[in-house]
């Protein structure tokens, strides 16, 4: 038992009293007076000519990532901003000369290449082989403008 008043007594069986038994028992809100604190007032920050308070601009340079930062732990941190490189026009590579093609069935054929049923765009030289099928014959200007 307490012998003495504690203003920092807590209620340790939950019964909403401290000091139980005592001639200071009391309800657990009068437990302890806190001291009034003062409350202190900061000046906020100059506004701009424009009467906005903005934030830090960005560094061009870089842009938020994730990152290790101590220990491997992971963090957010910044990096180096990447470039994207523009894709190159007017791709010199000489394209294959194409052929369309009609099939009546689905076909897979190793080395050569696939058809669907329908219209098929294939190069020349697969068209050369295909063309030996009886499935496959070369499509009518009529196919391609019904197909595309």
């Amino acid at each position: 038992m307490a012998d003495e008043f504690n203003p920092d007594a807590t209620d340790g069986d939950g019964d909403g009293l401290v000091q139980d038994g005592t001639e200071w028992e009391r309800p657990v809100e009068d437990a302890a007076v806190m001291p009034e604190v003062e409350a202190v007032v900061e000046e906020a920050p100059e506004a701009e000519e424009d009467g906005l308070i903005s934030s830090p601009e960005p560094v061009a340079s870089e842009e938020p990532a994730l990152a290790p930062v101590s220990d491997g732990v992971i963090g957010t941190s910044t990096k180096k901003k990447t470039t994207k490189k523009a894709p190159r026009k007017g791709d010199t590579s000489p394209k294959p000369e194409t052929v369309a093609l009609y099939s009546t069935r689905n076909v897979s054929w190793p080395g050569v290449g696939r058809v669907n049923v329908g219209l098929n765009i294939v190069t020349k030289d697969q068209a050369e082989q295909w063309l030996t099928r009886e499935h496959i014959r070369a499509a009518d200007p009529k196919d391609v403008a019904k197909e595309l």
